[in-house]
């Protein structure tokens, strides 16, 4: 093993500090506001590799307006921890975050705060939560690139496709948009379409089948004028509106080449590919990819 630098002897040191009860208490101000962004995310970073977490422990860092990543799981802090994380997260503790991760399933009353901390998030440019929010607090999150949203509630998750189509239009720097978790793509894709429509940028809609979207964009432009979108990753022939249904199923597979053929006129720049051959005369269509890698 290398000998360990100076800058991680310091950090080290720092964190072992910052575990002793009352050893800042006589600072009078927050002595980490002074320190660069990437030296607090290194500290926070630093700490997340520690075997105990107590919410403690953390409050100068989450509170100095520094910190640019926050990366949190649960349950490793208490019920009452997660209630003091989020007084702990003020405007002025969340000024520089741009990277959310919070892999939680929260409650109702934890919902609402979870919405109240992304508002206090003005530079916010990734977000990946475990729950249902309502895409009316993305809105003032402008510099927004990267919406994950692991959620399957039933009607809470039909709002959010139903609502965010439009809701999110301002969001024009999107570039990862994964929120539609449901397998059946027909049902769904005219909300693909619209998102296509207004975030030009996006390059990912996650593992969303976006083929059924491209062919509807295909059966309603003009021949030889199809309109291009810039997804790089994508998803084709994983799931259908009628999986239960031989005969239905026999007929989007006989249809398959056209729904892929429509799919690459659409998405040209598609370099990783996830697909499921229905129909082996599709393979002749994917030649026409030449940005596909490896």
């Amino acid at each position: 093993m290398p000998p360990k630098s100076l800058y991680d002897i310091c950090q080290r040191r720092t964190l072992e500090l910052m575990t002793e009860d009352g050893y800042w208490d006589e600072c009078p101000e927050n002595p980490f506001s002074e320190l660069t962004c990437d030296v607090v995310n290194d500290l926070f970073a630093f700490y997340r590799t520690m075997e105990y977490h107590y919410l403690r422990d953390l409050e100068l860092l989450l509170s100095c307006g520094k910190l640019q990543r926050l990366d949190l799981r649960y349950p490793e802090f208490s019920e009452e921890e997660c209630d003091q994380l989020f007084q702990l997260l003020t405007e002025q503790g969340c000024r520089s975050i741009t990277y959310v991760k919070l892999s939680a399933n929260f409650k109702n009353d934890e919902n609402s705060r979870l919405e109240k901390l992304i508002m206090k998030c003005p530079l916010l440019e990734n977000l990946h939560v475990s729950t249902f929010l309502n895409p009316v607090v993305l809105r003032n999150c402008k510099r927004l690139k990267s919406v994950v949203i692991n959620y399957t509630g039933g009607e809470e998750s039909t709002y959010f496709r139903n609502q965010s189509a439009s809701t999110l239009s301002v969001l024009i720097n999107l570039q990862v948009l994964d929120i539609f978790r449901n397998k059946n793509c027909s049902a769904y894709f005219q909300h693909i379409v619209t998102m296509l429509k207004n975030h030009p940028r996006l390059m990912s809609l996650g593992q969303s089948d976006s083929s059924w979207a491209a062919h509807h964009i295909g059966n309603n432009s003009k021949r030889d004028a199809h309109p291009q979108y810039g997804l790089r990753k994508c998803f084709w022939g994983f799931s259908i509106a009628v999986e239960d249904n031989p005969e239905q199923i026999a007929a989007y597979n006989l249809m398959f080449p056209e729904v892929i053929r429509s799919s690459i006129l659409i998405f040209p720049l598609v370099v990783e590919l996830h697909i499921v051959v229905r129909h082996e005369n599709c393979l002749e269509h994917l030649k026409i990819l030449n940005t596909l890698e490896a």
